[in-house]
């Protein structure tokens, strides 16, 4: 069967046409091409129409959803399991890279809070410089991610952490009898 786009005035066969379940003939009035066309050229306008409708009728949207969710949870779960599993090197590799990346950054936030070098000789490379507790006692603490994002926030005592590159942490620690 074929259908005459509103746009460019031709006939063409349904597979052409979106499907319309609001449409009387049951396709959109224009093409798949000029379509395209049209959304190529009003991308900006139709970009910023949909995100004020999306704040407009937040509420609406959230409430839909949470229904959908709570309808086709068993879908959902499974969709999910099946996405993992054919997925699971990639998202393998995307979680070590997030988990690596997200370490560094928080190091790197940290020596730089704490002067960006050893606090005995000055020593500046960031790959031996170490976070110190002067009074010893870090093992207990440093098992803990919170820790490490307190120290980069610098919600801790300045007073009991100090930079040291890892030869005058090693030092430090036989000088003052910290090692086991």
């Amino acid at each position: 069967m074929e259908y005459k786009c509103y746009r460019c005035k031709q006939n063409k066969p349904q597979n052409d046409f979106n499907k319309s379940n609001i449409r009387k003939r049951g396709v959109q009035d224009y093409c798949k091409k000029c379509l395209r066309r049209y959304r190529e050229k009003h991308q900006h306008q139709i970009r910023i129409w949909n995100k004020s409708y999306r704040e407009e009728h937040k509420e609406d949207f959230s409430a839909y959803l949470k229904k959908y969710r709570v309808e086709n949870r068993e879908k959902i779960v499974q969709l999910r399991r099946e996405y993992e599993q054919k997925n699971k090197e990639k998202n393998n590799k995307y979680r070590r890279d997030w988990i690596r990346n997200s370490w560094k950054a928080l190091r790197d936030k940290i020596i730089t809070n704490y002067g960006g070098m050893c606090a005995r000789c000055g020593f500046p490379d960031w790959r031996a410089l170490q976070i110190d507790h002067i009074y010893g006692g870090g093992s207990r603490e440093k098992k803990n991610y919170q820790y490490y994002k307190n120290l980069a926030t610098q919600k801790m005592d300045n007073n009991k952490y100090q930079l040291l590159c890892a030869n005058c942490n090693w030092i430090k620690r036989y000088e003052q009898g910290e090692y086991q």
